[in-house]
């Protein structure tokens, strides 16, 4: 009887281990997903733009932005992502491509200049850099429904991206003001009861 349990034993670990081996095998056989671009860093070419960006081509969908704690961090283009310049992430449009980016919620828009690839969401169209999300109001909400307005490239001199933001909106600045604020309404209190 001991004999057969440990026959039956080793016949358990050989299928597990088989079978181990096969997924491992079915696994590395099996193709890469397809992204919308190549890993050069060059955009795929076979897509929504074929040969660069087409002037006034308008696409809807939703927008999210880049935080600040990236900040540093090497883009698909090259760059350093600085979260106070005027940049974007998309998966197809050719890098330098500047876009109207139009928050539908509350009208706002601001022209950037795409330098990174992303949103990695299905439901997602592009991703903005924190400055240009301050300036389209949608550092509270996160995900906004925005419209894009392919302007044209880098390579016009008619055609730029705005400018930085200058001064960065800090919640520590806000905090502080507010805390004054407080501050001097309860001494305004204090000293009228008096």
């Amino acid at each position: 009887m001991r004999v057969q349990e440990r026959v039956a034993k080793s016949r358990r670990r050989l299928i597990v281990g088989v079978g181990c081996i096969l997924t491992l095998v079915v696994w590395a056989c099996t193709p890469a997903p397809r992204t919308g671009y190549r890993s050069e860093g060059r955009p795929y070419r076979g897509g929504l733009f074929d040969g660069g960006p087409r002037r006034h081509r308008v696409l809807t969908g939703y927008c999210s932005y880049m935080g600040k704690e990236q900040q540093g961090e090497q883009m698909a283009n090259g760059g350093r992502y600085d979260p106070y310049e005027m940049t974007a992430a998309h998966l197809r449009l050719p890098f330098g491509t500047v876009v109207k980016v139009t928050n539908t919620k509350n009208g706002r828009s601001v022209r950037v200049v795409i330098a990174d690839r992303g949103p990695f969401k299905a439901n997602r169209v592009i991703d903005v850099s924190y400055g240009a999300a301050y300036r389209l109001g949608m550092l509270n909400d996160g995900v906004v429904p925005v419209t894009l307005e392919v302007i044209g490239d880098m390579r016009d001199p008619n055609v730029m991206p705005d400018e930085p933001l200058v001064e960065a909106p800090s919640g520590k600045a806000e905090w502080l003001g507010r805390a004054v604020q407080g501050f001097e309404r309860l001494v305004d209190w204090v000293l009228n009861k008096n």
